[in-house]
């Protein structure tokens, strides 16, 4: 019998942004960073033989940071990786909407088996994923291994290996399964545990958004004034414009003029998705930073700032992408 324990990785940028994050490589944030040193000591005394990760970076360094409390290496599984969801890669869920107004109807009718297109659907991930861990543990019929991977990849699998039972889990949640290569089954012993952080990581919804779909989270984005190189983007939500950026490009740069939410949305995180559509679209012109002026005394403006992984350096505040 082989233990197995999987584990979602750390919070990435794509989380943080709201954007649909399959196989796009987007790395840690620095919460996530810190929910991976936590998952680290869950697994510090737990008797592992070998650590394994998908290839994407988010996954990898959760990875990495386990392994580092335990003295190991990590090996590179490419069929651990997350859902590759095609065409909705990296969008926000409207963009997805507007882009690809029938795929996202059948998608959003049945998201297990739906085939994203130029992807693949949640079930064909689970299955990819199934048949990693089964090659995986034939090699090692009495040991025990941990592997990183994804929420909907892990999902696809649950759901495969124990019909029923699927249900996501928080970044870095655990789930610890057994399989009996000579027999061919699987045995459930825990699922999408996340005992290791405190109940504010724990929670996927803030009460705020209870009884509100992903459309009604995730913001529409509509330009509100656009030249070649600067312009305004606002983020509505529900029909009611909730806040908005301001940005230029600058060099290698997209800089960061003005950000504002309206004060009953503050909670909301609707400042990450401005700048995570920022960021998109600095990336789609190959631009490799982020940057912003830092007012002094701006206490909530610095929190945010280090919450996106910004480094100040004096007045100035930068993010590579």
């Amino acid at each position: 019998m082989t233990d197995i324990y999987l584990v979602r990785h750390g919070e990435s940028y794509g989380n943080l942004y709201s954007r649909l994050n399959g196989i796009w490589d987007a790395g840690l944030t620095k919460r996530g960073e810190y929910q991976a040193s936590l998952v680290a000591d869950r697994f510090r005394a737990t008797p592992l033989d070998i650590i394994y990760s998908s290839p994407l970076q988010r996954a990898r360094s959760t990875a990495q940071a386990i392994a580092d409390a335990k003295g190991m290496t990590v090996t590179v599984v490419d069929d651990l990786h997350e859902q590759n969801m095609g065409c909705f890669e990296s969008l926000s869920w409207h963009e997805a909407r507007a882009l690809y107004p029938e795929e996202h109807i059948a998608w959003m009718a049945d998201r297990h088996y739906y085939p994203c297109p130029g992807g693949e659907s949640e079930h064909e991930a689970g299955l990819r994923l199934k048949g990693a861990l089964e090659r995986l543990a034939a090699g090692l019929p009495d040991g025990s291994f941990l592997a990183v991977t994804h929420a909907v990849a892990l999902n696809g699998f649950i759901e495969s290996a124990f019909p029923g039972k699927s249900k996501f889990g928080t970044n870095t949640a655990v789930s610890h399964v057994r399989r009996d290569s000579a027999q061919g089954i699987w045995e459930d012993v825990l699922l999408q545990d996340s005992a290791h952080l405190p109940q504010v990581f724990r929670e996927r919804k803030r009460k705020w958004f209870e009884g509100w779909s992903n459309d009604d989270y995730s913001l529409l984005f509509r330009d509100e004034a656009a030249g070649e190189d600067h312009g305004t983007v606002a983020g509505y939500s529900r029909g009611e414009r909730v806040g908005y950026l301001s940005y230029a490009f600058d060099g290698d740069a997209c800089k960061i003029l003005d950000l504002r939410i309206e004060p009953k949305y503050l909670r909301c995180m609707y400042a990450s998705q401005l700048i995570g559509e920022i960021r998109h679209r600095a990336e789609k012109r190959g631009l490799g930073r982020l940057k912003t002026t830092l007012a002094g005394g701006d206490d909530a403006w610095a929190a945010c700032l280090d919450r996106h992984g910004f480094t100040l350096d004096g007045a100035t505040a930068v993010k590579e992408i």
